[in-house]
């Protein structure tokens, strides 16, 4: 914020009449938010032959919307723009008398409202390329895959009764490559990107909430870590079967504690006594020569 003409009228979600909160006349804005995403798509459109919910950098249309808002009166019967009478008295299409309702909505355009959000988007753009802010910087980090496709629409705002009309508004769609999600409970490299995110969320009032609800959505429910293996499980996306047959899961896991074999009776083929594992063999260490008859 402070870095546009909308100063702080930045929005992260879609600008419309029921969430536009703008109290003064022709006031410019900025709205903010992601939209479509793909996870999985190779550079030229073609499938990727490998996805993975951890490891895939997803693809994400980030919106930036610049616009300017004024107030106007509804019939609140059918949401649409009131007329006026010779004696200015609000009417609807039928001619009758109507008590209309006052709501915040995208300005119709004219040469000063194309002036302004040619220069909102500018602004915008500007914001996330600045070299002076850490928050630059992070977005840098966080796209570093590349920015795919820019596409620029004229925004509207889905009234009805304003079909045709043109409005002060301006729609850039920016596709990127963004860092995949790490899977729940994965431990977090002290210097990554991840790290830095909560680091800067805490240090800042307006988005600490939101970045310790982040933190506790990527964290087990426990409060624990997973191990590597299980984080690779995760990531690849496999079965226990198959993460086993990888090599990568140790021979005994943690939950296979309470079926641990630890004890084994046996018959000497020429009669001898009982032969008995001993539990400490459990967990990898070589077994005793022609076990269980080391004597044979």
């Amino acid at each position: 914020m402070g870095r546009t003409w909308a100063g702080a009228r930045v929005f992260d979600s879609p600008a419309n009449p029921a969430n536009l909160r703008i109290e003064e006349e022709r006031a410019p804005f900025v709205a903010v938010y992601v939209d479509d995403g793909d996870l999985g798509e190779g550079p030229e459109g073609e499938p990727e032959t490998f996805v993975s919910f951890g490891l895939t950098p997803p693809e994400v249309w980030l919106i930036i919307q610049c616009g300017v808002a004024t107030s106007i009166a509804i019939d609140p019967a059918t949401g649409k723009p009131v007329n006026y009478d010779l004696d200015g008295n609000p009417i609807n299409d039928e001619g009758e008398r109507v008590d209309p309702a006052a709501i915040t909505t995208l300005a119709e355009t004219d040469a000063a409202a194309e002036m302004q959000i040619g220069f909102l988007a500018t602004q915008a753009i500007n914001a996330l390329l600045a070299t002076d802010n850490l928050w630059g910087e992070l977005w840098r980090q966080y796209t570093a895959a590349g920015l795919r496709k820019v596409e620029v629409r004229r925004g509207g705002n889905d009234m009805p009764g304003t079909e045709g009309v043109r409005f002060a508004s301006r729609l850039m769609r920016l596709r990127v490559q963004v860092l995949p999600t790490p899977p729940q409970g994965s431990e977090l490299p002290e210097n990554g990107w991840w790290a830095r995110f909560f680091a800067m969320t805490e240090a800042d009032a307006d988005s600490r909430d939101l970045g310790r609800l982040m933190k506790a959505h990527m964290t087990l429910l426990g409060g624990g870590m997973l191990v590597d293996w299980r984080r690779a499980q995760k990531e690849l996306g496999v079965s226990e079967e198959t993460i086993r047959e990888l090599g990568i899961s140790p021979v005994i896991t943690p939950e296979d504690a309470h079926n641990l074999l630890t004890n084994i009776a046996t018959d000497h083929p020429d009669g001898g006594a009982k032969r008995e594992l001993d539990p400490d063999l459990i967990g990898g260490e070589e077994l005793p020569p022609n076990w269980p008859y080391p004597d044979m």
